[in-house]
């Protein structure tokens, strides 16, 4: 089995906004847990849409990555807490026309320097 490694995120919560950086970069994608539809611009004109809403303690998200005003990926993040806050999981779903790919991401919440 392949091991993939994901860059460290930084997540801030006040709800209802929710912004989430990813690795060491500056760039953050927002949502909101409302249901509200959030667009993000990326690298190289794509734009990554998102849909989050809470369903009991359980965060779902619905997004796609769009480039030239049509989608090429699209997948969800279904994140919840454990460990008294000290975990995030994340079973991420992603799907291509030519595949899927399912993960079971754990964070464990380091103390941000």
């Amino acid at each position: 089995m392949a091991w993939k490694a994901f860059s460290p995120e930084i997540l801030t919560h006040r709800e209802p906004e929710l912004r989430i950086q990813v690795g060491s970069t500056k760039d953050a994608l927002q949502f909101s847990t409302d249901g509200r539809e959030n667009v993000n611009a990326m690298a190289n004109g794509r734009v990554h849409k998102s849909t989050s809403r809470w369903e009991g303690d359980t965060l779902v998200t619905r997004w796609r990555l769009e480039q030239d005003g049509s989608a090429f990926i699209e997948g969800s993040d279904v994140r919840m807490i454990a460990q008294g806050g000290e975990v995030l999981i994340d079973d991420r779903t992603i799907r291509t026309p030519w595949a899927e790919a399912k993960y079971h991401i754990v964070w464990v919440r380091k103390p941000y320097l």
